[in-house]
């Protein structure tokens, strides 16, 4: 019989599910999912890494990184992401990418053009064509004053991407709905928004 006044066992954690991003930049994406990472870091663990090389060396770098993932159990996910920039071979890319990161498990996930196709979902849904990521960003600095009646900064890793993080629900809603085989401009970051806002929900 336990003694009176004893403190009772403290329940054990479990291990929080790791999900690990490899960004095709060093700046912008990954401090869009700083903010990510603050809101769900009792969640799961969101681990964040860039390589900023060519598409297949990005692919290749994550599959590295999942080989030597040897922490977070079943959990455990591995994401890539990578922008096309509107490539006259974007087609054939696709594809060669796609059959790369299935071979090793890793979560594919490519923006046409860039990752800021993401950035303008928290703002409107639009499938529009854009020849540029310019072209994207300058749509983004609309939309980012309008909401938020400020000025989008010079430089985007700068930008407080913590104003995003209550437009989720409507970001993923808006990126859904647009596909490679539908839009002329789309992005598939919303399947790993989805994924990292399961575990809040859970």
């Amino acid at each position: 019989m336990a003694r009176f006044g004893a403190k009772r066992p403290q329940q054990i954690r479990d291990t929080l599910p790791i999900v690990l991003i490899v960004c095709d930049d060093a700046k912008t994406a990954p401090a869009y999912f700083a903010e990510v990472r603050t809101r769900l870091r009792k969640y799961c663990t969101v681990k964040l890494m860039s390589e900023p090389r060519d598409p297949a060396r990005v692919i290749a770098f994550a599959c590295n990184q999942k080989n030597e993932l040897s922490d977070g159990g079943e959990g455990a996910t591995v994401w890539a992401i990578i922008d096309l920039e509107m490539k006259p071979t974007s087609d054939a890319l696709t594809a060669s990418l796609r059959e790369q990161a299935e071979n090793c498990g890793v979560e594919l996930l490519l923006s046409q053009p860039c990752f800021e196709v993401w950035v303008l979902s928290h703002f409107m849904c639009t499938g529009q064509m854009f020849v540029t990521c310019d072209a994207v960003l300058q749509e983004v600095k609309k939309q980012w004053k309008a909401a938020f009646g400020q000025e989008f900064p010079q430089k985007k890793a700068q930008a407080n991407y913590c104003k995003l993080m209550d437009r989720l629900d409507s970001a993923i809603s808006n990126a859904k709905v647009h596909t490679s085989a539908q839009s002329q401009s789309w992005t598939e970051v919303w399947r790993l928004l989805e994924h990292v806002l399961w575990f809040e929900a859970h």
